[in-house]
């Protein structure tokens, strides 16, 4: 009797685990559509001024991916982010650039969770701009403005 009633609670423990587990990370998945009105760079890929949805989706236990799809359907790149502690109080479906002379490169994130931002893994590219530009001038970042959803 003993062994089956812990036969009985094992199992519900374990289905309870996988009903959480899959809401969690269902919880982390979020989307939201900004006007970026600039070219500006997701890694190595030039994404053109226009309307874009942001997506975050898992990929291992800290990294996530992000998805950037222009509305229209004619541009889209995914980068991988980093996630880290929030503490500039960015609002929740902020999206960071960091623009460096004419040049805009996504930066980071805050999708999901508010209590962290998704700071964008720097392509190549953006490194090796960064180390010419450092010695003289600091990098200015924007905040686009959401749009609803």
């Amino acid at each position: 009797m003993f062994k089956r009633s812990f036969q009985v609670l094992a199992v519900s423990a374990l289905v309870l685990y996988a009903l959480t587990a899959g809401a969690s990370a269902q919880s982390l998945v979020a989307a939201k559509k900004v006007k970026v009105d600039f070219d500006f760079y997701a890694g190595k890929k030039l994404m053109p001024a226009g309307e874009y949805e942001f997506t975050l989706t898992p990929n291992h236990q800290t990294h996530k991916l992000v998805h950037i799809r222009r509305t229209d359907g004619d541009a889209n790149a995914i980068v991988t982010s980093v996630p880290g502690s929030n503490l500039k109080g960015l609002q929740p479906g902020a999206i960071v650039f960091n623009k460096y002379g004419d040049q805009y490169y996504l930066a980071r994130v805050t999708l999901g969770d508010s209590g962290y931002v998704h700071n964008v893994v720097k392509s190549k590219g953006e490194r090796k701009l960064l180390r010419a530009v450092a010695a003289n001038v600091n990098a200015n970042q924007v905040i686009v403005p959401t749009t609803g959803q």
